[in-house]
């Protein structure tokens, strides 16, 4: 008797949680995840992160996107060596993709040093999923230390 109260006391909890993540949007639930993946992250990582997303919050307040960037379906990304590899493998990438979309983006990350500093180098590559067309380039450059 004592594990069926339990159980079901469990399972009203779980309608609530979910209920309030469905009731406020799925924004909360996204959030939830970038916070929770950004106390995993080294500060090499988080440095990356806050530096990537800021860029690609000016290049789209200053229109240099391109026009389908917005409509991204699926993004793959290489990590071009261990240490950019273990720079994304924590974060998020800061892009958001649509179920709709019509391109997908592929992104090569590979690290950078000289001088005692060193920088993580984001080469994107957007193509138009339908016909298998390469419609922009792009690459970044962000210091790290």
């Amino acid at each position: 008797m004592i594990k069926k109260g339990i159980g079901f006391i469990i399972v009203i909890l779980l309608l609530v949680v979910g209920s309030v993540f469905l009731l406020n949007g799925t924004n909360n639930l996204e959030s939830f995840s970038l916070n929770m993946s950004s106390m995993q992250m080294n500060s090499s990582s988080k440095t990356l992160y806050n530096k990537w997303k800021e860029d690609l919050a000016k290049l789209k307040q200053n229109n240099q996107l391109p026009g389908g960037f917005d409509s991204i379906k699926e993004i793959n990304y290489t990590p071009l060596s261990s240490m950019a590899g273990q720079w994304v493998s924590g974060i998020i990438i800061p892009i958001s993709v649509k179920k709709d979309g019509k391109y997908r983006l592929n992104l090569e990350i590979d690290s950078w040093s000289e001088n005692n500093k060193t920088a993580a180098v984001v080469h994107y590559q957007m193509i138009e999923i339908r016909s298998g067309n390469t419609v922009w380039e792009f690459g970044r450059t962000y210091p790290i230390r």
